[in-house]
């Protein structure tokens, strides 16, 4: 699922509703790095699911760490959306990889505080879209704060 296609001429929790209606039982989003674009899209779907009496489906929510200009070129290639300004927040400070953390963990919590959250089962996926030893270990310090995140929400 791609929270930065949904709009109204582009219906994506329409489409979500439409894939599990033929049997798919769980989306996985592309990386987020913006959580505006999905907060909307998880709002819409759960508006949408409600309408036609239908359960959500678990969501997955993906995030990466960014701490090099190949690897935020990468994402961008990737289509994620990431606004000139977190980029440059990521790329311009001393410790970019602490940075990113910071930054997808914020994402995070800014997308468990809203009131869908208690309506649509989420998960969390971490990805590593580097082969550099730094970038995957960032990762792995991605997993730990994010469930730190997650965990204050249980």
């Amino acid at each position: 699922m791609i929270a930065e296609r949904h709009s109204p001429a582009d219906d994506e929790s329409r489409r979500l509703l439409r894939k599990a209606a033929q049997g798919c039982r769980f989306f996985i989003s592309q990386v987020i790095y913006q959580p505006e674009p999905m907060q909307r899209l998880l709002h819409d779907y759960a508006q949408a699911c409600r309408a036609q009496g239908t359960r959500p489906r678990r969501i997955i929510l993906t995030f990466a760490p960014c701490g090099r200009p190949q690897t935020l070129a990468f994402l961008k290639w990737l289509g994620v959306a990431i606004a000139p300004t977190t980029a440059t927040r990521i790329l311009d400070d001393p410790a970019p990889f602490t940075r990113s953390i910071r930054i997808c963990a914020a994402n995070l919590r800014a997308l468990l505080d809203q009131g869908y959250a208690e309506q649509i089962p989420l998960g969390i996926n971490i990805e590593s879209v580097s082969i550099q030893r730094d970038e995957i270990a960032a990762s792995l310090e991605l997993v730990h704060a994010l469930r730190d995140v997650a965990n204050a929400y249980i």
